[in-house]
């Protein structure tokens, strides 16, 4: 519990400490640029950082499978093939919009 408050105070305290003292907004804004996306991700590298123990489980379950292969890697690779799949589908759905969809919609616009 302490690592979850260490880390949530982390991420606050550099947001709002860096933000002032790169004089940008403390909300991401377009104002802010480069030194508002490096003071982000350094408050967002230190919030992961103190989280690392909320991971899943590395205990194994005795399973037929063989020592040391838990239940929990397939759930995992599930996991990761989900979200590459639904990446995937977003980015063909914004090349079929961008080059397919807007070239009509400002044809028909004109």
């Amino acid at each position: 519990m302490a690592r979850i408050m260490l880390g949530l105070v982390s991420v606050f305290g550099i947001l709002l400490i860096g933000s002032a003292l790169a004089d940008v907004p403390a909300f991401p804004t377009a104002e802010s640029g480069d030194v508002g996306f490096l003071v982000y991700g350094l408050a967002f590298g230190f919030g992961v950082y103190f989280g690392g123990s909320l991971s899943s489980s590395r205990a194994t379950l005795a399973t037929a499978e063989g020592p040391g292969v838990g239940p929990e890697l397939g759930v995992i690779a599930l996991a990761a093939g989900a979200v590459a799949a639904l990446l995937t589908l977003a980015f063909a759905a914004f090349v079929l919009f961008e080059y397919g969809a807007a070239l009509l919609i400002r044809y028909v616009a004109q």
